[in-house]
């Protein structure tokens, strides 16, 4: 029997029922571009940060969308710079928000500058919709908690 040739941006079965599928890739120009390639392109990239209304928005690497157990999730690849959290609530360059529920880590055959220097955010959405860029709208600390709590519960 023939093999057959895997198609990149085809589905990606990774575990069990997970679905996992290459969204944007806008610093790949090959399908076979490593994580490194792409951060250096990235880097090179004079508009890799952009100022709307006064706060930062970094431009994101690739995006990733993963479908397990009946939630819709996006994998954002961005630079540690960014300082995401888990909590924290991001926003895209169109006001649409995304809450981090997880940070990943994706293990290359090799590691390179790009493993110490991006971070994956998976990020929680409603719609496969996401903009170019991203920035943090709401940190997630103890204080925003408290608030939260006090507004809920009338303390």
């Amino acid at each position: 029997m023939a093999k057959r040739k895997r198609n990149h941006t085809a589905q990606n079965p990774i575990g069990n029922g997970i679905d996992f599928r290459v969204l944007s890739a806008p610093y790949s120009l090959d399908k076979d571009d490593s994580p490194q390639i792409q951060y250096e392109r990235y880097m090179e990239d004079p508009d890799r940060h952009t100022e709307i209304e006064g706060k930062k928005f970094y431009k994101i690497i690739s995006t990733y969308t993963v479908r397990t157990r009946g939630q819709q999730l996006i994998i954002a690849v961005v630079e540690n710079s960014m300082k995401g959290r888990v909590g924290d609530i991001l926003a895209d360059e169109e006001g649409r928000e995304f809450p981090v529920t997880a940070i990943e880590t994706l293990r290359p055959a090799e590691i390179t500058e790009c493993c110490h220097k991006t971070t994956y955010l998976v990020l929680k959405v409603d719609s496969m919709k996401i903009g170019k860029y991203l920035t943090v709208k709401e940190r997630h600390t103890l204080k925003n908690i408290f608030q939260k709590c006090k507004n809920v519960f009338g303390i």
